[in-house]
């Protein structure tokens, strides 16, 4: 591939550089501050389009941006975007590069109201299940019996909130509840799938800044900001 240079601008440039660095420190921080927030526009785009997305204002609040310093040195700028990793939260790791979800507990449609869209009702998080029956607190010869006595307890007693099955040969470990006495799992421990599908979204959208940003109109605006 064959680039064409146009050395007059290129040596206007570096008289420009030397006669004036720190306005040129702004120009090229705030252009690669743009392509930032450009890419950060694009990534949430391809997240929503890609993936299901339960909490817009959450995934919003987790891509983040990591600015240029305007003051330091133009050899040593750089911007970032990423997402933020949060304790229930990966930062979408997992999507971006194939890797295997280190997730412990997977909701079920029933925690989610029925949808996969929904949200995991406060009550049935594992933060808000503290103190709440489980199978080892039964008596019981082995863990099939000691669940199986649970769910004979609590199911005469029309037990209405989660409990947690730790063993059965017919359920999987994880928080169940009774709905009109039929046992649902809330939550599933030690889920089978640790590999997600891959949807990478934050390479394509850079690809795509990059691609369609415009870097000629971009240095423009930013030197006649500065160099009014």
């Amino acid at each position: 591939m064959k680039f064409n240079v146009n050395y007059n601008d290129l040596n206007t440039l570096r008289r420009l550089i030397k006669r004036s660095p720190d306005k040129m420190r702004r120009v090229t921080s705030k252009i690669l501050n743009d392509m930032a927030f450009a890419t950060r526009t694009e990534a949430i785009k391809n997240i929503k389009k890609n993936m299901i997305v339960k909490n817009e204002r959450f995934i919003s609040s987790s891509i983040f941006v990591g600015r240029a310093n305007p003051s330091a040195p133009i050899e040593t700028q750089k911007s970032s975007v990423g997402a933020l990793a949060r304790p229930r939260f990966s930062g979408l790791v997992e999507q971006e590069l194939g890797t295997q979800t280190k997730r412990t507990r997977v909701a079920s449609l029933a925690a989610r109201g029925g949808t996969k869209r929904g949200i995991i009702k406060r009550g049935y998080r594992m933060d808000r299940l503290s103190g709440i029956p489980k199978s080892s607190d039964y008596p019981g010869k082995n863990d099939n019996h000691r669940t199986i006595v649970m769910l004979i307890i609590l199911n005469r007693r029309r037990y209405k909130k989660p409990f947690i099955v730790q063993k059965h040969k017919h359920l999987r470990p994880g928080v169940y509840k009774f709905f009109r006495r039929r046992v649902k799992m809330l939550q599933a421990f030690r889920p089978k799938n640790l590999q997600p599908a891959r949807k990478p979204w934050l390479e394509p959208a850079y690809n795509h800044t990059v691609n369609t940003i415009g870097m000629q109109g971009l240095w423009a605006r930013s030197l006649r900001r500065y160099f009014k």
